[in-house]
């Protein structure tokens, strides 16, 4: 169990998690123990993350992230890339060259990392270094490459994501030098890393079937905004914003709140099809505290499309935000300039004089994920079950759930009945009391998140 503390006792120095990337949890608690603050920490641990998992983040992609800058208000950063001009209805494909749209990592990443007292080379020189010397494969890098095999061999010759044209293979490193360029670049470029060269590269490498434009590829894309949020008797819940599904927690949270099953409730919320996600969470002592949420693909390796050299993995717009099956005018069509709505959120809980901030991979169950979690803090206050409880999400059938099967409505329910502990979640808290002090932390044992101190 990946859990920092006991419920009854509270950590010394920062906290961090991480989803199924231990060594991006270990660079984030070497950035804070040598002086650095939680942004530093949370940018370090995501440009690792971007290789260590390129399957499902990166800087072609978006960020979604939750702060509090020492005792401020809560922020939220939203950076996903708008519809390109060549984006609109009847032109877009699911994956492949049609599939790629403006990315948002890089102005997100970039907003963050101002935040922080470290420069960006500083931040970045683990990711560059991991990259170089190649990251270990793990089981579930592993199989997220051999889900997506068929699509990137169609759309590629000889990219290293394929070493012999067979998935890496698990505990072996691989080498991304080309990657560790890309960062490189991204150390020097900022929010602009698409804006010249790469940005050509990125088109050339799409050809005649590219939408985008090279002036779509200069606009900046991070915004910062105020949370979302609902009040109740005692509790206080805030998340990012629309076009996050921030808005459908907090109206799955009332609905549960004022008597709705929890399934019911969150049936009734608005939903989102896409998926794709890591999320990392870190705090330090000085009070600072960032969630972010970081997305490059649907469902996996994005597009599906790898430039080769830079083993670079582009994003794909739709089923990320954008819904080929809607009509013209609604929110998720494809339109130029147009920001899609998307599964990525995070959340902040008050309650019984503790705040909570949490978010959890896993596409459209992110909202289920991260309901059931808000609902056992509510009923316990406890870490360790919030992460560990079973659970239940949506399932292959359409309105359907999957529930882990030593969950208590197993035995009655006529819903898919799947093993413990086999669902993808990958719940990330940390929590102090909101008269400041230290803090806890916890992350969900499913796929390996990692919650560490120091």
């Amino acid at each position: 169990m990946s859990v920092v503390c006991s419920d009854g006792g509270e950590v010394q120095g920062g906290v961090v998690a991480t989803a199924a990337t231990p060594l991006a949890a270990e660079t984030a608690i070497d950035v804070l123990t040598s002086g650095g603050t939680a942004f530093d920490a949370a940018i370090a641990a995501a440009l690792v993350e971007c290789v260590e998992l390129p399957m499902k983040c990166g800087l072609a992609g978006d960020v979604v992230a939750l702060v509090q800058r020492r005792d401020g208000p809560l922020e939220t950063l939203i950076s996903i890339g708008p519809g390109a001009s060549g984006h609109c209805v009847g032109e877009l494909e699911i994956v492949g060259p049609r599939s790629v749209g403006v990315p948002g990592a890089p102005g997100g990443y970039s907003e963050l990392a101002s935040l922080g007292r470290r420069s960006l080379a500083e931040l970045a020189a683990p990711a560059i270094e991991l990259a170089k010397k190649g990251p270990i494969w793990t089981p579930i890098a592993q199989q997220l490459t051999r889900e997506a095999e068929t699509v990137l061999r169609r759309y590629n010759g000889s990219i290293r994501y394929l070493p012999g044209d067979q998935a890496p293979e698990v505990g072996k490193r691989l080498p991304l030098p080309g990657l560790a360029s890309v960062i490189e670049d991204f150390v020097l470029e900022g929010p602009r890393l698409f804006s010249g060269a790469l940005g050509d590269r990125l088109r050339d490498r799409l050809g005649e079937n590219c939408l985008l434009g090279r002036d779509d590829l200069l606009k900046g894309t991070a915004l910062w905004c105020e949370p979302a949020c609902i009040e109740l008797a005692d509790a206080r819940l805030m998340a990012t914003p629309a076009p996050t599904h921030g808005p459908g927690l907090l109206e799955a949270f009332r609905l549960a709140s004022a008597g709705s099953a929890p399934r019911d409730a969150v049936r009734q919320a608005p939903p989102r099809f896409d998926s794709g996600t890591s999320v990392l969470t870190a705090a330090d002592t000085e009070g600072n505290a960032v969630v972010l949420v970081h997305s490059n693909s649907f469902p996996n390796y994005g597009a599906g499309i790898v430039i080769e050299e830079l083993d670079l993995v582009l994003n794909n717009r739709p089923g990320r935000g954008f819904n080929l099956t809607v009509p013209k005018g609604h929110p998720n069509a494809p339109a130029f300039g147009r920001v899609p709505e998307t599964t990525l959120h995070a959340w902040a809980l008050e309650h019984d004089g503790r705040r909570y901030f949490g978010a959890t991979p896993g596409g459209r169950n992110q909202l289920p994920w991260n309901l059931q979690t808000i609902l056992v803090l509510l009923r316990s206050g406890s870490l360790n079950t919030a992460v560990t409880e079973p659970r239940w999400g949506y399932g292959a059938e359409v309105g359907g759930f999957d529930i882990e099967g030593d969950h208590p409505d197993a035995s009655t329910s006529s819903e898919r009945i799947v093993a413990p502990h086999s669902l993808r979640s990958a719940e990330q808290i940390i929590t102090r009391s909101l008269s400041g002090g230290l803090w806890k932390a916890a992350a969900d044992p499913r796929i390996g998140s990692v919650a560490s101190s120091g």
